[in-house]
């Protein structure tokens, strides 16, 4: 959902915003209303775990074991809602790391250093020179500051470990703090680095082009300290005393082609190398890093015999004094920006606070340097994240809030029949499965979201219209976040495909993975299920009580998604019913006898929102809201899964396998496929919404359709009922429900809209399927009003 270009509304942090008197002009009460399930609905209480099979997933119940709603659930779906509709800052937004993999050829880093140690912080010398090529072997401006004539210029040399018809050495330990060991290799005649051209006898290039010079030959084996001792003086001098650096192989998932390790020359005159700091480097590094142990523990690699000097109890990687580090200039040579262990690691692209924050600063989640209140934090309340590394000793700024979401619970009336079993949703291929396989339960399919940045999903151009950005490119300077999350709305009708495909389970080598990264669950609330909620709200401004109501039910036939299976298309629910009750505090505490408790019009409040949001030019913001909430209206039977390559059949078990294959296909513009697809944004730079929702295609073609943006009207009143009566109209026939009869909704004329109009067309029971054959849903049609009630929102209507 797009970020509007406005700047987001905020108040200063004074009396007003905070709890400790009363305000004249502000509103106290509780919004009753009905959650109707749509979807089976299932919301986590606990999580089993049932090793070797997956984690079972236990629904929230109260004590008789009725379902429920947990307030914090919706409260959550809510306050997401009122951040976006309310063009109010992020409150909660993890600052990830975004960072993208180098390609093997060009992109990866090749100077080598050490890092030392000085008071506290770490710093880099330099040793071995980065690739260059055959051709011109002069050393590019950004390294010539690292690398001077005087300075010693070394290059590194290969010895082979993994050559099975090579002679075999003991794989030694990488230097390092746990191993501090040299070795001595006979090399070919010094290298220099003259007027910064490289001369050296004997390089090694790589074995593809020969057009770059990797390293230098070594000549016979390598010595140990000890064996170095014994030999002669005379023939000590041929030996150049180096270090290791062994990345190791055994039990790794590296390509079966390596084949050889780092000797790096040191001699004592090495250690008057200048250092340079690098400590801005090593953070960065480590956000990245730590990001990818997330996803696998012994990610990234340490070299071997290395500590990975961990915190206590955790396996992240940290660099310290004596590691060997690749590492790479700023382009202008002043500072050292990057380091890795590994030569192919992920390029350092910012994070998400970062790129937020160049939309505006405001849109971040509270911290030091703000101190205002942005309107979903005045509602919702704040606790700051503090920084751990700074200084000052301020305690955390923190803002109670001012709703409680009660718990939502099964009506008395829907009890007997609330629960839906999961084995009725599978398929009979699916309980097949699990009776030949002998296990309890079909897994849910794990359709989780494609990994940050992603570029061509999570962001679009700061300027000019939505185009591919290729991996790689993503800079803060050229581009923004698309905007908030939100799931699409769909009609789902066959529950048995949000469940892994039964011949999966076929391949023992599938079924750890599965175990590890799936889950399952028992029972979940059935469709059509109705649950009661109730939210109390203290001290809320107009707008601020009309933005939530708004969040309850933005328009007709919006779907709310909770709980698990949200991308599958479980969990969707209604709201309805919403009924409004105001207490006059000042009333209720000067009498005994009247609660100063009273039903008030909900329309009235919304329309303070509307109004507000329109003044404010941030109204595209909950129009998109609308367009995702009504997708299963707009784009009934549109598919939602991971971006697939075209030609696998969405019935087969691959479907669910090879997921990154649409991504690499993607990327890869060749001639075959010269435009690489994007999701382009659910609203222009001018605020227009996208007629339909945007959707990426699984075969690539070098016209992508384009995306046609409607213009929304602003300051449009809703239409006048007289307006409507004795004439004709245009209006768009909705998916039958399930007793036959065929729902219209009324669409825009103009500037004139009649706020959520839902209705059914008068016809006797007989005529209801040839009546719902004639206007399938999404058709329109044109009918004359004669009658409309706005307050029970209800048209009469000639025979459309």
């Amino acid at each position: 959902m797009p970020l509007p270009s406005a700047a987001p509304h905020t108040e200063t942090l004074e009396s007003s915003s905070l709890h400790h008197a009363h305000q004249q002009d502000r509103h106290s009460g509780s919004i009753t209303f009905d959650v109707k399930i749509i979807s089976p609905t299932l919301c986590g209480n606990t999580t089993e775990n049932r090793e070797p099979w997956t984690k079972l997933i236990h629904p929230a119940v109260d004590q008789r074991d009725n379902g429920m709603i947990p307030g914090s659930s919706l409260r959550g779906v809510i306050s997401s809602m009122v951040e976006a509709v309310t063009h109010s800052s992020l409150r909660v937004l993890k600052n990830t790391a975004l960072s993208q993999r180098k390609i093997a050829r060009g992109g990866g880093m090749s100077a080598i250093g050490i890092l030392v140690s000085r008071e506290g912080c770490l710093y880099l010398r330099p040793l071995t020179l980065p690739t260059l090529a055959v051709g011109n072997r002069t050393l590019e401006d950004k390294y010539r500051p690292y690398f001077r004539h005087e300075a010693c210029p070394l290059l590194k040399a290969y010895f082979h470990h993994y050559n099975r018809h090579a002679h075999q050495h003991p794989l030694q330990d990488s230097y390092s703090s746990e191993s501090l060991q040299f070795f001595y290799a006979r090399l070919p005649h010094p290298p220099s680095l003259e007027n910064n051209t490289l001369q050296v006898d004997a390089p090694i290039t790589d074995s593809r082009t020969s057009s770059f010079i990797l390293a230098q030959a070594l000549n016979g084996h390598l010595l140990s300290e000890a064996a170095y001792a014994k030999l002669p003086d005379d023939q000590k001098q041929s030996y150049t005393r180096g270090i290791l650096r062994i990345l190791g192989k055994p039990g790794r998932d590296l390509p079966n082609t390596k084949k050889h390790e780092y000797f790096i020359p040191y001699p004592p005159e090495a250690e008057n190398i200048p250092i340079f700091p690098v400590q801005d480097a090593v953070d960065r590094f480590h956000l990245i890093a730590d990001l990818r142990t997330e996803e696998d523990s012994l990610l990234p690699y340490e070299l071997k015999g290395t500590s990975r000097n961990s915190p206590p109890n955790s396996d992240l990687l940290r660099l310290r004094e004596n590691d060997l580090v690749f590492f790479r200039p700023s382009e202008d040579g002043s500072a050292i920006e990057e380091i890795a262990v590994s030569s192919i690691w992920r390029s350092y692209q910012g994070t998400v606070h970062e790129f937020f924050a160049s939309v505006h600063p405001d849109l971040l989640p509270q911290h030091g340097q703000r101190h205002n209140l942005t309107m979903a934090e005045s509602m919702f309340g704040i606790v700051e994240d503090l920084d751990k590394e700074r200084t000052s000793d301020a305690p955390a700024k923190a803002l109670a809030s001012r709703l409680q979401f009660l718990d939502c619970h099964v009506k008395e009336e829907f009890r007997k029949n609330q629960w839906i079993a999961a084995r009725e949703m599978w398929s009979q291929a699916q309980r097949d499965a699990c009776a030949t396989h002998h296990i309890s339960d079909i897994p849910l399919k794990n359709l989780a979201s494609p990994k940050v940045p992603c570029p061509n999903l999570y962001f679009t151009m700061r300027k000019g219209e939505a185009a591919f950005i290729r991996k790689g490119e993503l800079t803060r300077e050229d581009h923004k976040p698309q905007g908030h999350k939100f799931y699409l709305s769909r009609n789902l009708t066959d529950f048995s495909t949000c469940f892994i495909h039964p011949s999966r389970l076929n391949e023992k080598k599938e079924l750890a993975g599965i175990a590890k990264q799936h889950q399952s669950f028992t029972r979940a609330l059935r469709p059509d299920t109705i649950l009661q909620g109730e939210i109390r709200f203290q001290q809320l401004t107009a707008v601020e009580l009309g933005a939530l109501l708004y969040s309850l039910m933005p328009c007709e036939n919006f779907r709310h998604l909770i709980g698990h299976g949200k991308p599958l298309g479980l969990g969707q629910c209604e709201i309805h019913h919403c009924q409004l009750t105001l207490t006059d505090y000042a009333v209720r505490y000067r009498s005994f006898e009247n609660s100063g408790k009273e039903q008030a019009p909900v329309e009235s409040y919304r329309q303070a929102y509307l109004s507000w949001s329109d003044e404010t030019g941030i109204h595209s913001a909950r129009h998109a809201l609308e367009r995702i909430g009504t997708s299963h209206v707009n784009s009934p039977n549109a598919p939602v899964h991971y971006p697939q390559v075209d030609g696998i059949d969405t019935r087969s078990p691959e479907f669910e396998r090879e997921l990154f294959q649409w991504f690499t296909q993607n990327e890869n513009t060749t001639n075959q496929h010269p435009a690489g697809q994007f999701l382009r944004p659910l609203a222009d730079a001018a605020g227009h919404i996208a007629a339909a929702i945007p959707k990426l295609e699984r075969a690539l073609s070098e016209n992508p359709p384009a995306t046609n943006y409607q213009t929304i009207p602003r300051n449009a009143a809703p239409a006048d009922v007289k307006e409507l009566l004795k004439k004709t109209w245009t209006f768009r026939a909705l998916a039958p429900d399930r007793d036959g009869r065929v729902p219209f909704v009324f669409t825009w004329q103009g500037h004139i809209r009649f706020e959520q109009v839902r209705f059914y067309a008068e016809v006797v029971k007989s005529q209801r399927a040839p009546f719902a054959k004639a206007h399938p849903a999404g058709s329109e049609c044109q009918a004359e009003v004669l009658q409309a009630d706005k307050n029970n929102r209800q048209i009469k209507l000639t025979n459309p």
